[in-house]
């Protein structure tokens, strides 16, 4: 993957592949949507990945356009002698398909597994609450009231009001609260854990074909269960401790 700047753009950093398919034609093919006309066909330089001021490649006189596919958006073929390509009779030239890099390939599926993770964060959880089944999602904001609660609730052992999604406010007991709290907390817990453990074992792997299978809720194996099993334990250790010093507390009172 390249990093080109165009004449007309000079503050934009666009990412694409580029190649070279003829002595006066060049084919870039874009990550994201192409630039606007009066940007593509001003000239362009390859820039260093890691130091932006240092240009690798110029063909600031490619400023005529070549060639571009209905079928393919994002690729455009640029030329300096503007000859526009001209279709042979009955003959269809395939474009090979991009393939990735295997860092490439691990950064897409790194992300698309963060976003998994952090939805089901934020989507919550079920608990019983005197019989029945609410839910409670764990946003930001929620993450912030549950907590105030629970502090409450553990200096006071005071009931709160609080709701349900989309539901009204009502009365939780005290033990309701430390119970939607923990519940919220350790399903966090095992969600960035499990991720954080996915992650590592996808930064293994030397395939992109092995990295592409990769999906949220496979079983971990191998150390990476390992530090998911450990970690999980030291926190409900450290939750139990928590509550059996409130336990305490409460019996001396």
């Amino acid at each position: 993957m390249s990093k080109i700047i165009f004449i007309n753009a000079p503050e934009s950093i666009f990412d694409c592949k580029f190649s070279q398919i003829g002595e006066h034609q060049i084919r870039l093919e874009f990550n994201s949507d192409i630039p606007e006309p009066n940007v593509y066909l001003s000239g362009c330089y390859l820039i260093n990945e890691h130091n932006h001021s240092l240009i690798q490649t110029c063909r600031k006189d490619y400023t005529y356009l070549y060639r571009i596919y209905d079928e393919y958006p994002k690729i455009i073929e640029l030329c300096n002698d503007n000859m526009p390509y001209s279709e042979p009779d009955g003959i269809v030239i395939p474009i090979e398909p991009y393939m990735p890099t295997l860092d490439e390939a691990k950064s897409t599926k790194i992300a698309e597994l963060s976003k998994t993770c952090n939805t089901l964060i934020i989507d919550g959880v079920d608990v019983k609450m005197d019989g029945v089944t609410e839910h409670f999602s764990y946003n930001d904001e929620d993450q912030t009231n549950i907590k105030e609660l629970f502090d409450i609730v553990m200096q006071t052992n005071s009931p709160m009001y609080y709701h349900q999604d989309n539901g009204g406010c009502r009365l939780y007991s005290a033990g309701q609260i430390i119970n939607l709290y923990v519940t919220e907390v350790t399903n966090k817990m095992h969600h960035t854990t499990y991720f954080n453990q996915l992650k590592m074992y996808i930064k293994s792997l030397n395939n992109v074909d092995a990295v592409s299978s990769v999906s949220y809720g496979d079983e971990l194996q191998g150390i990476y269960l390992e530090t998911y099993n450990n970690a999980m334990l030291q926190a409900k250790e450290s939750v139990e401790t928590l509550l059996q010093n409130r336990a305490t507390a409460l019996s001396n009172i």
